[in-house]
C-alpha cells in the first residue's frame, strides 16, 4: 500500500487574484498569449500553473481553457506497487482562472477562484515546472553542444 502524503494540518488560505486583476478587462490574440501572461503573473506571486482542462471548440462547443495551481485535484492512485514513502503533490489547492474565445475572436481571463490553500514556495529556482527550459533556451543549448561549447562554459556567455 502507498502512503500517501497528508497536507499540512495547519489551515492555509492566500488570496492571489489580485495578481491577475487588470484595471479594464484584458482581451488577448492568441490562446498562448493569454496563457504567457497568466503564467509570468502566476510565477510573480510565486507559485506555477497548468493546464487543467482545455476544449478546442469543436461542434457546438466553445474553445475555452482552465488553468490551475499544479497542486490542485485529488490524488488518483494505481493498482501498481510503487517504493514506499511515495506521495503525491496534490492537495485540493482550489486556484482556477477560466479563459474563452468569445465572439471578437479575441480571448479574455476570468478568475473562478483566487484562494491557494497551502504553503506558497519561498523560491521557484530548481522547481520541476518554473525550471524547465523554454524551446527557444533548449534550442540555445543544442546549438552550443553542436558547437563543442562545454555547458560550464555557457554558462558565463
Amino acid at each position: 500500500m502507498v502512503d500517501l502524503v497528508e497536507p499540512d494540518p495547519e489551515v492555509y488560505s492566500v488570496d492571489v487574484a489580485e495578481f491577475f486583476v487588470t484595471k479594464e478587462k484584458k482581451k488577448y490574440e492568441d490562446r498562448e498569449e493569454m496563457i504567457n501572461w497568466a503564467r509570468c503573473q502566476s510565477i510573480e506571486a510565486a507559485f506555477t500553473l497548468i493546464i487543467n482542462k482545455s476544449y478546442s471548440g469543436s461542434g457546438r462547443r466553445k474553445s475555452k481553457l482552465v488553468l490551475a495551481c499544479e497542486r490542485s485535484g485529488e490524488y488518483k492512485g494505481t493498482n501498481k506497487s510503487k517504493r514506499e514513502g511515495a506521495g503525491s503533490r496534490k492537495c485540493g489547492c482550489l486556484f482556477r482562472l477560466r479563459g474563452y474565445f468569445s465572439a471578437t475572436k479575441l480571448w479574455s481571463l476570468n478568475i473562478v477562484s483566487g484562494l491557494y490553500n497551502h504553503k506558497m514556495e519561498p523560491k521557484l529556482e530548481g522547481h520541476m515546472l518554473a525550471g524547465r527550459l523554454t524551446t527557444k533556451e533548449s534550442k540555445i543549448v543544442g546549438d552550443m553542444t553542436r558547437n563543442l561549447i562545454k555547458l560550464k562554459i555557457s554558462c558565463w556567455i
